[in-house]
């Protein structure tokens, strides 16, 4: 198997996936699709749309597919995802907001724009201190920038997520219904709210949406790994880490989640200077 690389550049040496880390084409060929996310109400008093995981076998074959497919494609994906075989691109490991909750998945996105896993905890949980421990857009909307500010958060960051809270509060937002949307045009709106980022809208796509093809092209981590597995001279640039990844498709989040599971044992989540 061909691995593809970065024009120029060398590959690292790759391993395919064993018959066990995988399952037989046939045995996929007849499995259905993974369910969709269900919803619910929260009921620890915020009211807010909350989205439960899949079921566990449901989500263990949409992930077994996911690696046969990347396998097939890359030979180098191949390689890790027999090494981290159960990474899953949905779930949070060790940071990321309680539960999930859209407003404050994404709130904590925003949060994360441009510091370390650890540097976002802290600054969310400050803003959770200064709402009575409950984030949700009432209870920010009643916090100005410069409270929040003060507190230690930057300041495009106090704007994005007060104009967030006012849109959703407003019903200009709604984040549920955004789910309906493709991803190109879920960034497209977000966006439009000052200090969100592009990068801070495709992560809440996979920890928000859990949609399944999804490449921060521009997160540091994904391209120093991209660097690293495929023993590049040079960390490659966003646009040549997204052609990269467009051969992997439609599993690009699994992907994703694979060069993130590189970094976690030094890292954390991610590390990011990706800010609007």
């Amino acid at each position: 198997m061909t691995s593809p690389r970065h024009p120029g550049e060398e590959v690292a040496c790759s391993h395919g996936l064993t018959d066990h880390d995988v399952p037989h084409p046939s045995e996929v060929s007849e499995v259905p699709e993974a369910p969709a996310v269900r919803r619910t109400v929260d009921t620890e008093g915020a009211g807010l749309t909350v989205r439960e995981a899949h079921d566990g076998p449901a989500r263990s074959m949409q992930r077994r597919r996911a690696w046969l497919h990347l396998a097939r494609e890359d030979a180098v994906l191949a390689r890790l995802a027999a090494s981290y075989p159960e990474t899953d691109p949905f779930e949070w490991g060790d940071h990321g907001p309680r539960g999930h909750d859209l407003f404050r998945t994404l709130a904590f996105l925003i949060v994360g724009q441009a510091v370390t896993p650890s540097v976002a905890a802290e600054q969310y949980d400050v803003l959770n201190g200064l709402v009575g421990g409950e984030l949700t857009p009432g209870s920010i909307a009643g916090v100005g920038v410069a409270d929040v500010e003060r507190a230690g958060v930057a300041r495009f960051k106090a704007v994005a997520i007060g104009a967030l809270a006012q849109a959703v509060n407003s019903d200009r937002v709604s984040l549920e219904a955004l789910d309906e949307l493709p991803d190109e045009q879920i960034c497209q709106v977000l966006t439009l709210l000052p200090g969100v980022g592009r990068w801070a809208v495709e992560l809440f796509l996979i920890r928000g949406y859990h949609r399944p093809d999804v490449f921060p092209a521009s997160d540091p981590v994904l391209r120093h790994a991209i660097r690293r597995q495929w023993a590049m001279a040079s960390l490659p640039t966003p646009g040549a880490a997204d052609a990269l990844a467009a051969g992997w498709r439609p599993h690009r989040s699994f992907a994703a989640a694979l060069l993130w599971a590189t970094h976690s044992h030094q890292e954390g989540w991610i590390v990011t200077d990706s800010g609007p």
